[in-house]
């Protein structure tokens, strides 16, 4: 049993519920709201929601210790048992000067929540913010002092209020709109790759380059959707796939740990400075070493060079969205054997990069739609690393096998696949 404690707070009304929006300390949160096990009478389904709650946890607790800029929307809580009370404030009608238009309803709106300390609260929604807080303050017992949102809505303990606060949970939830990676690449200041994307389509001279031509913005990085049609006569790549380059080139494949940090939480400027440098490395690398990129790097957007090398037929791998990712999926590998970055460049570049041709008909090339096919991304950088004469990274990988099985051919060998320039690792 908690002591009794009083919040201030307003009551609201929407729908068929009543519910009081009020402000507690995060020591108060730690204190009296408990998980959300009232909802699920199988401890096989708390047990499931407990595991998907320990993926995130640790993020939120690292955020809040963290970053000076935290904040948190309001959380949404079931109360049960106990004696809550509820004390209006009253507004003084004789005072001046006097609130405008303020209806009887808002006037009784307006009070002090009371919890006896014998309720049982949970969180209905925001249950990962509540475990998340409580796993912080173990290690910054300071944070108790600030405030948190908290949204009180009444549970009732039988089969049909259980079933009422579910579908409660479960709307929240459902109806949340999940940030995209658009939105993710567009306002996020603490995602790494967020902000040096948006350094790359700002600051990068072989990408920054727009025309308007009447109604139409013409770019030479295409800002919504992912992938890159032949209509597209101008883009040569989009940003979102500017931001998926990043996550693969920036940090060594096998360190996941680096990666999740560097979108959990902005480094100082000069990693993000020697982030943006690499990657404009990378563009100078295709430019220089890949004719097409290289003309299509120098153009002006109104030219429509994408579009010589980005063709019904097929055309120039490094013009496709997944061909840019398995490029880069082969070259990080090969920096991680101790290649440089311009020398996996220049040998990678140096193999077969036409969609229609071998090695990459069935693989990276539908030639029964005239379409990319995005499934093989660890057999197509597989075969790039072979055209260096490299092996694949998973050596249990049966890269022969697995290239027969998907172009249909039990006839295909690797020696009939043209090779590149072989990369001499320091």
């Amino acid at each position: 049993m908690n002591e009794a404690a009083s919040f201030p707070a307003i009551r609201c009304y929407v729908g068929d519920w009543a519910y009081y929006s009020t402000v507690m300390p995060f020591s108060e949160v730690d204190l009296r709201i408990q998980r959300a096990k009232e909802i699920n009478t199988n401890p096989g389904l708390d047990n499931m929601i407990q595991r998907e709650l320990g993926e995130r946890v640790d993020d939120i607790a690292s955020y809040l210790r963290t970053q000076a800029e935290r904040f948190f929307s309001a959380i949404v809580v079931g109360v049960y048992e106990g004696s809550p009370d509820w004390f209006p404030v009253e507004i003084d009608k004789t005072s001046e000067p006097q609130p405008t238009n303020l209806t009887e309803r808002a006037r009784e709106s307006v009070g002090i929540l009371q919890l006896s300390g014998d309720e049982k609260l949970f969180a209905v929604d925001g249950q990962h913010r509540v475990e998340g807080i409580k796993q912080a303050l173990l290690e910054e017992p300071s944070l108790g002092d600030e405030d948190l949102a908290v949204l009180f809505v009444a549970h009732r303990d039988t089969a049909e209020g259980v079933a009422r606060t579910r579908r409660l949970f479960t709307t929240l939830n459902k109806y949340a709109k999940r940030v995209t990676t658009s939105e993710i690449i567009a306002l996020d200041e603490d995602d790494a790759f967020a902000a040096v994307t948006r350094m790359i389509v700002n600051r990068y001279g072989g990408l920054n380059r727009t025309f308007r031509e009447e109604d139409d913005l013409l770019t030479l990085v295409k800002f919504e959707g992912a992938q890159l049609s032949t209509r597209d006569t101008v883009s040569i790549t989009t940003v979102q796939m500017l931001y998926k380059l990043l996550t693969i080139l920036s940090v060594p494949r096998a360190d996941a740990k680096a990666r999740r940090d560097l979108k959990r939480r902005r480094p100082d400027a000069t990693i993000l400075e020697s982030l943006y440098d690499d990657h404009v490395e990378f563009w100078e690398g295709l430019g220089e070493f890949v004719e097409p990129m290289h003309e299509a790097l120098a153009s002006d957007p109104t030219q429509r060079v994408a579009g010589r090398f980005r063709v019904p037929t097929g055309g120039q791998m490094l013009f496709r969205p997944a061909g840019q990712e398995a490029f880069a999926r082969a070259l990080r590998i090969l920096v991680d054997r101790g290649a440089s970055l311009r020398q996996g460049t220049e040998a990678l570049a140096s193999t077969q990069l036409l969609v229609d041709q071998v090695p990459w008909r069935h693989v990276m090339w539908d030639p029964n739609r005239d379409a990319m096919n995005r499934t093989n991304q660890q057999l197509a950088e597989s075969l790039l690393l072979y055209m260096v004469g490299q092996d694949p990274l998973n050596q249990a990988f049966h890269l022969e096998e697995e290239y027969r099985k998907v172009v249909g051919d039990p006839g295909a060998r690797l020696a009939d696949i043209p090779k590149g320039q072989t990369v001499v690792l320091r």
